[in-house]
């Protein structure tokens, strides 16, 4: 199934899909830790297959570990992509990209505006936005040359309060110009928000067609009410975390296409085998 690939060629996909995070899990099967694994494109690339086999899962998301690559914006501010957290996520991508293609899709995160900011100590405006501007358009077209059916902003720092103004909203269309041009979807990934239907309307002035979804600081809404509060609005796709133990159920396809992602990095391998085996049967 090629649910991503689908979504980016604004195709419909049939069903929904589940988007787990796997890192951790790779790291525990090969033996290492989280650090060592995306560290090493190589055992990354290896590894990560193995738990996506066991799990039986479509898609490949690498790269969602929170903070990862940040810091290279700190430590090279002019080609961060060259820091070796970026060159291992870029080897990685290409590897996967080769070996896993067509059973699999790949959705790969980068550091979105918001996380380069606070990785720099500055504040997000216009003259800071403009300073990385550059940086993050090499970073993103390097990460489209490696042919990923989807790129993921990975904001997990005060997205609710900074991501929708208008400074934002510029950088994020001149990155969504770039993944148009490689013919790759663009999203972002948001968490530890308050209001959630506020959000979800806000974040649509972005122009990005592709929301995911982690765990907000406030009370747990249902994947029932967050897709009522994105009713209308024109998401092309939304991904809904969902942790173990939590109700699993069929999501609809119909206008914007819902799927269930992480909400973080997934701990315990039998605990996701199991929650893997609930979202088979009920998608």
């Amino acid at each position: 199934m090629s649910y991503f690939s689908e979504l980016s060629r604004g195709e419909r996909p049939a069903r929904a899909v589940w988007l787990p995070f796997l890192e951790t899990l790779a790291a525990q099967v090969a033996g290492c830790e989280l650090q060592a694994i995306v560290s090493d494109a190589t055992r990354w690339a290896n590894a990560l297959p193995r738990v996506a086999t066991l799990l039986e899962v479509p898609a490949l998301a690498v790269g969602f570990v929170d903070g990862f690559g940040a810091c290279a914006f700190a430590d090279n501010p002019e080609e961060p992509w060259r820091h070796p957290a970026l060159e291992a996520l870029l080897e990685c991508t290409r590897r996967l990209a080769e070996t896993e293609r067509p059973g699999r899709d790949l959705v790969v995160a980068m550091p979105g505006p918001l996380a380069v900011c606070a990785a720099l100590g500055e504040p997000l405006d216009k003259v800071v936005l403009e300073k990385i501007k550059a940086s993050m358009v090499k970073l993103l077209e390097a990460i489209c040359a490696c042919r990923p059916d989807m790129v993921i902003l990975n904001e997990t720092v005060d997205a609710e309060r900074q991501a929708t103004g208008p400074d934002y909203r510029r950088i994020c269309n001149t990155l969504k110009n770039v993944t148009e041009y490689f013919g790759i979807g663009l999203g972002i990934r948001v968490s530890g928000y308050g209001d959630a239907p506020k959000l979800l309307r806000e974040l649509r002035t972005l122009r990005l067609d592709h929301l995911m979804l982690g765990l907000g600081a406030g009370p747990t809404l249902s994947a029932a009410e967050l897709m009522a509060a994105a009713e209308g609005q024109g998401w092309r796709s939304v991904g809904i975390a969902i942790e173990s133990g939590q109700g699993v159920g069929p999501l609809p396809q119909q206008g914007t296409g819902y799927y269930w992602c992480s909400a973080g990095q997934e701990q315990d391998l039998e605990q996701a085998r199991t929650l893997g085996l609930a979202l088979a049967a009920a998608l």
